[in-house]
């Protein structure tokens, strides 16, 4: 990511994650008592964008307990201004799935 402070605002402030551990190249964060469940690094500010057809991470996943908690984390991300990309049941999960893009710059 080329915004480690937007990491903190998505991931922290969005999402409700705790930061487990940070430095000046990563910053780890947490829901619960595993120390990390995503590592988000820092890349040059020049770095090219990720390119189609490359290695990298295309998207992640969280598991919510139920349907309720699904549709009051859609409502939750659209007020605090995530793009909703789509909201569906592809079979992957339990309680249907959404799609968002990351506010702020590209990582």
């Amino acid at each position: 990511m080329r915004d480690l402070e937007a990491a903190k605002r998505f991931y922290g402030g969005i999402l409700g994650m705790t930061i487990s551990s940070e430095s000046d190249i990563a910053i780890f964060f947490r829901f619960a008592d595993y120390h990390h469940d995503i590592g988000v690094f820092k890349v040059p500010e020049d770095a090219e964008s990720p390119q189609d057809g490359q290695v990298g991470l295309l998207h992640f996943a969280l598991v919510v307990d139920s349907q309720e908690s699904l549709v009051r984390m859609h409502e939750h991300l659209q007020a605090e201004g995530v793009t909703i990309e789509a909201m569906f049941d592809h079979g992957a999960s339990p309680h249907g799935s959404v799609f968002m893009t990351m506010p702020g710059p590209p990582p």
